[in-house]
């Protein structure tokens, strides 16, 4: 090729695209511009506004209106840049959202009198039939530009796929064609974002039936309302879903958000609840063919799944987010509708199979392994469970969900290494680092997570017990299975030590299971555990006789496989204690394995350094490792937890109890925390000590020590005035050198 005709090519090239910024720039200008005078004189003083600006030129593209569409390009023409002749309708577009916006947002501009917003709003409203119409149309037409384009280039694919070449390897002359395709798309679909972006703000603030044309709250679901545009938007977005050139569907999806926040009625609510499924379903499958046979055009092995969900990622956030508010926003469309929560002849309402299909829908996008998809959901499923009309109805509507609700949560509260997501290593780590910022903001948003699954957890082991305590059971015995009797997941360890460390996969496996054990077992109603009140009906009934010992039987196994578990490494004794600590609301109805957890807890409190005999009393305080300190920690906090739980039930081994913790006092290597809690720990058994001559007396033997020490001339003379008291502590010291306190 000739290099001048090439750098003639390119200098047109850049100076083309100058000129559309330039145009585009001043297109927006004069948007604004018009929108101020509109806002200022219409509808009383600048009456022909619509006909003046909202409106298509006379015959021909000359005179009033700036709406011009021009004529579709024949076949070989190549498509124009940027907007061309219809920048008319870029300005129009951006009229009408400036006007919304600041004639619905006083906050976002305050200078604007209500009165004088009211005003254009009712002016708009009147002649809302009018501008509507064009943009539906345009909508439309641009749309089916959209998708000749791109049948065009499917063709094409077909094509290079079936003679063995790759778009790589096209003529120029194939290569102009394929071009002037993706421009024509591009173009199109373009302008089919712009009409979103103004559509968007409408469905925001703006009368609902600019948006939902004729369905309205008449039978089923349509009305004849005269005031109705006919122009059914909420069906095109519904279909605009599957498009995925120019993030079309991430704006069909937030136009759909503003919809289902606003109030509606419940036939239009079901109508959006009937439809859903489908059409992602569809969207699903479109997306799939083509980016099958794009892949096959391109050369390569498959679809790049990964990249794909990196891709889709806003999109899969907001329609997560979306439907979410579809079913918590409009409990009362639900709750209302007694076709929906009440059996009939042992037969379902007609409305209960499309709530039911959309909620599942719902759930299975739980799924989704980017953890912020299933977060959008956090409120929706906490509304759903805490409403007993919901979920204990007659039809179990929510009882499909609740499975995969718990999976779910169970993972995605799990810590991943973000070392493993920064090397590369991870599966997903580059959906994980579009979604998140860095590992700061990936902790964050696990803390926050938790604290949100806790309750939809809780939640759900009170709605349907076995099935929550399966799900846990069948957790705990897999990781129990792969980490622990094999000795599984024992990675990145201690490179001085050679012990396993808290990013062991091992390690954080455990770590995520004691949560969901303690809410599990938190929520859990009495009747599903206590096996005592035999007298009471409601507790005696065939079903939940059943079901109690069924839930009994799974925690036991979990119980005792958590006791019986002898680790060595540290942490793992860490994730021990900890699930100890989770079973805190069982011990109660297992006095038999009570004492052997306590046993357990008292011995971590008195660990020693890997490789250091228990019995040895050589160990000092300086000498412990930072694990072997927070393991004693971690224990001593657990078994204040257990022992408020149950200390009516540790009163029978008390003498056994009294002497372990005195041996435990005697060790030179005991922390200031560690004798702090054990101290608790007699307390609260003390506590549960009915008789006062029993109780004064263990008091007396146990506590003696630490009551001696309250006698010392040191003690005495701090607590002897507010000065020496103030002094003792080290306030004083630090108000006359603060650096006493920093270091």
């Amino acid at each position: 090729s000739n290099p001048d005709n090439t750098n003639n090519n390119n200098n047109n090239n850049n100076s083309a695209t100058r000129n559309e910024g330039e145009i585009r720039f001043l297109a927006i200008k004069i948007s604004a511009l018009l929108a101020d005078i509109a806002i200022r004189d219409f509808p009383q003083r600048w009456t022909t506004f619509v006909m003046d600006v909202l409106s298509p030129p006379d015959q021909g593209g000359v005179g009033l209106g700036l709406w011009y569409v021009p004529p579709p390009p024949s076949e070989n023409a190549i498509s124009t840049k940027g907007y061309g002749p219809m920048i008319g309708i870029k300005i129009c577009l951006e009229i009408l959202k400036i006007m919304t916006e600041d004639c619905t947002d006083g906050d976002f501009n305050s200078k604007i009198s209500t009165s004088r917003r009211n005003d254009v709003l009712i002016g708009l409203n009147e002649v809302s039939d009018h501008f509507l119409k064009l943009i539906f149309e345009l909508l439309g037409s641009q749309y089916a530009i959209v998708n000749a384009a791109k049948l065009a280039l499917k063709e094409m694919h077909t094509y290079l796929i079936g003679c063995g070449r790759t778009v790589h390897q096209m003529t120029e002359q194939e290569k102009l064609m394929y071009t002037e395709q993706v421009k024509r798309r591009n173009h199109a679909g373009r302008i089919v974002g712009d009409c979103l972006g103004t559509i968007e703000k409408f469905c925001q603030s703006m009368p609902m039936d600019w948006i939902l044309g004729g369905i309205g709250s008449g039978s089923g679901g349509t009305t004849n309302d005269s005031s109705s545009n006919g122009h059914d938007f909420v069906g095109a977005l519904f279909h605009l879903l599957r498009e995925d050139t120019d993030q079309l569907q991430l704006q069909a999806v937030n136009c759909l958000q503003h919809i289902v926040q606003r109030k509606i009625e419940q036939p239009q609510w079901l109508r959006i609840i009937q439809t859903l499924p489908q059409a992602v379903s569809e969207a699903n499958d479109v997306s799939n063919h083509e980016q099958s046979i794009l892949a096959a055009a391109e050369g390569r092995a498959g679809v790049d799944t990964i990249q794909l969900l990196v891709d889709k990622l806003p999109y899969h956030k907001a329609l997560s987010k979306m439907m979410a508010h579809t079913a918590s926003a409009h409990i009362a469309h639900i709750t209302n509708d007694r076709s929906i929560i009440t059996l009939k002849n042992r037969d379902t309402g007609p409305n209960f199979q499309s709530v039911s299909t959309f909620l599942n829908l719902l759930a299975d996008m739980l799924a989704h392994p980017c953890p912020k998809v299933c977060a959008e959901q956090n409120t929706a499923w906490m509304v759903l469970l805490r409403d007993p009309q919901i979920s204990k109805t007659e039809t179990g509507l929510l009882q499909p969900c609740l499975d995969r609700i718990v999976n779910a949560y169970m993972t995605i509260i799990v810590r991943c290494r973000w070392d493993d997501v920064d090397e590369g290593i991870h599966p997903y780590s580059s959906l994980f680092e579009e979604a998140f910022d860095d590992k700061e903001s990936y902790e964050m948003f696990v803390s926050d997570c938790r604290s949100k699954a806790n309750p939809i957890i809780r939640h759900i082991s009170g709605i349907d017990p076995k099935l929550a305590t399966t799900v846990i059971h069948r957790k705990i015995q897999y990781l129990f299975a792969t980490y622990c009797a094999t000795g599984g997941g024992s990675d990145h360890l201690d490179p001085i030590t050679g012990q396993l460390t808290q990013q062991s996969t091992s390690v954080v496996e455990l770590e995520g299971i004691n949560l969901p054990l303690d809410n599990v077992i938190h929520g859990l109603p009495d009747w599903a555990l206590d096996d005592d009140k035999q007298n009471d009906r409601s507790y005696m009934d065939p079903s939940r006789v059943q079901i109690r010992q069924e839930v009994r039987a799974m925690i036991g196994e979990v119980a005792s496989s958590v006791l019986s578990w002898n680790p060595s490494p540290v942490w793992l004794k860490f994730r021990k204690v900890q699930l100890i600590e989770s079973l805190k609301y069982y011990w109660e109805y297992d006095a038999a394995r009570l004492i052997t957890a306590i046993d357990s807890l008292l011995q971590s409190i008195g660990a020693e350094n890997p490789n250091t005999p228990n019995n040895s009393t050589s160990e000092s305080q300086s000498n412990l490792t930072g694990d072997v300190i927070s393991l004693r920690k971690r224990s001593g906090s657990a078994l204040i937890a257990v022992t408020k739980k149950v200390p009516h039930l540790l009163v029978p081994f008390i003498g056994q109890l009294s002497d372990r913790v005195k041996t435990l006092l005697s060790k030179s290597s005991m922390l200031p925390s560690n004798c702090m809690h054990l101290y608790e720990f007699l307390s609260c058994v003390a506590t549960a000590v009915e008789e006062p001559v029993a109780r004064s007396n263990f008091v007396a033997d146990v506590l003696s020590g630490a009551l001696n020490n309250l006698e010392l001339p040191a003690i005495q003379e701090a607590i002897a005035s507010p000065e020496g008291l103030l002094s003792f502590l080290g306030v004083m010291e630090a108000g006359e050198n603060p650096a006493s306190v920093t270091n």
